[in-house]
């Protein structure tokens, strides 16, 4: 009976350490908070219609539909950084957005669209 009691003891402080490691590790991708937590963010800040469709393979955002953003003040470009810049997270982005280079702007019905690329090195 008291084999079984030691057992059932480190079984427990076995599951317990573990489940603290998972949480620390889900807890920071790259040292940034998760993507989910920026959603949140996004959601309380912005509109809470905010949906997203995520990457299976990285688990970032890959597509945000559902609402539209505050309005961000300065030339459209600046309006997406600002965005990016606030939002960093969802897209596993550095916050300084400096990998990030302009690579379309156009004009549409529905107002200016920019196109960013990220580059790597």
């Amino acid at each position: 009976m008291i084999e079984k009691a030691k057992f059932q003891n480190i079984s427990s402080v076995f599951i317990i350490s573990f489940c603290v490691i998972v949480i620390f590790c889900l807890s920071s991708v790259n040292g940034q908070d998760l993507p989910v937590s920026f959603l949140a963010k996004l959601k309380a800040e912005d509109n809470p219609n905010w949906r997203v469709v995520w990457d299976k393979e990285t688990g970032l955002a890959k597509r945000l539909f559902g609402s539209r953003s505050k309005v961000f003040q300065g030339k459209p470009e600046d309006a997406a950084r600002e965005f990016l810049s606030l939002y960093h997270g969802l897209f596993g982005l550095s916050p300084d957005l400096k990998n990030l280079q302009i690579t379309e702007s156009v004009k549409t019905p529905f107002g200016e669209r920019v196109t960013l690329r990220q580059y790597y090195n």
